[in-house]
């Protein structure tokens, strides 16, 4: 059994959600980890998402990779559970950007993307 301090700091970290349910630190450090899948393509990019999927809360899918794979390199890896970043760096007249926003918001799992301004 771990020392008693341990113990206490264990409970003192464990926090109560709206629903009633304890989110441990480590649950909230997860969240909060971003994966960078900086390849260009998906192949290698998949591996590696699979393997710490269960580690993270988003992953980054770079200009790079985006340009190779499109929207199913988005798809794919939203299917194994952590958020999306796109990170586009979209930068043009405004119009342009809010089409390009719009619809990088509607592809599945997508929770952030960057825009330059």
């Amino acid at each position: 059994m771990p020392p008693r301090y341990l113990r206490q700091r264990h409970f003192a970290d464990a926090r109560r959600t709206p629903g009633g349910a304890e989110t441990s630190l480590n649950e909230r450090a997860r969240q909060k980890l971003i994966l960078a899948l900086d390849f260009p393509s998906l192949g290698p990019a998949f591996e590696l998402a699979q393997s710490l999927s269960s580690l993270v809360g988003i992953f980054k899918i770079n200009i790079h990779l985006f340009t190779a794979e499109g929207p199913f390199a988005v798809g794919k890896l939203g299917q194994l559970g952590p958020g999306i970043f796109l990170d586009l760096k979209f930068h043009d007249i405004p119009n342009t950007v809010k089409g390009a926003v719009t619809s990088a918001v509607a592809l599945p799992g997508v929770q952030l993307l960057d825009v330059h301004a």
